[in-house]
């Protein structure tokens, strides 16, 4: 009597086990199928190329530049956070000087706010989320920080390489 109940337990406890198995396994396949990238566009400098992309997940987006990391594997630098899925109307200008390997991403319009500065070849960026390392994907687990002060940008040697827009996505 007291083997058949022992029994019966086990035979219980591996089926508990697998709902578990199943459940987790349905839940992480709908979270890869709610991940997308959209490239707004790339530019040029030099022998580099930036892209602005934006990484959407089950409820939050972020914005990023994709620029080469040292291995050859784009790296992301993470520009504006949201927590829907979705970004807000933005004008982003890519500005770098002639002779520099740095480069400054700003908003466009009245208040100009610098998001990102990053020196080409570097293992890490000044952003809104203070200084990162570069993400090795687009949908990093979480982002935190602080404001820190960004390098003044050289009006005169600096010049606009591309400006990307992109409308509400509500």
């Amino acid at each position: 009597m007291r083997a058949n109940a022992m029994k019966r337990i086990g035979v219980f406890a591996v089926l508990a086990l697998l709902v578990l198995w199943s459940a987790l396994r349905v839940e992480a396949q709908v979270v890869l199928a709610e991940r997308e990238q959209v490239t707004l566009g790339s530019v040029r400098g030099g022998d580099r190329t930036v892209s602005l992309m934006i990484a959407y997940q089950a409820d939050s987006a972020l914005l990023v530049a994709a620029v080469p990391g040292s291995d050859g594997n784009p790296r992301y630098i993470p520009l504006i956070g949201s927590t829907y899925r979705g970004v807000h109307t933005f004008r982003l200008d890519v500005l770098s000087p002639d002779s520099s390997d740095d480069m400054w991403i700003r908003t466009s319009g009245p208040r100009s706010e610098v998001l990102a500065y990053y020196h080409f070849g570097a293992e890490t960026a000044l952003t809104q989320f203070g200084r990162v390392k570069l993400l090795e994907t687009p949908f990093p687990e979480h982002l935190s920080g602080g404001p820190v002060p960004f390098p003044k940008e050289d009006p005169d040697a600096s010049r606009v390489r591309a400006s990307f827009y992109h409308y509400d996505d509500e």
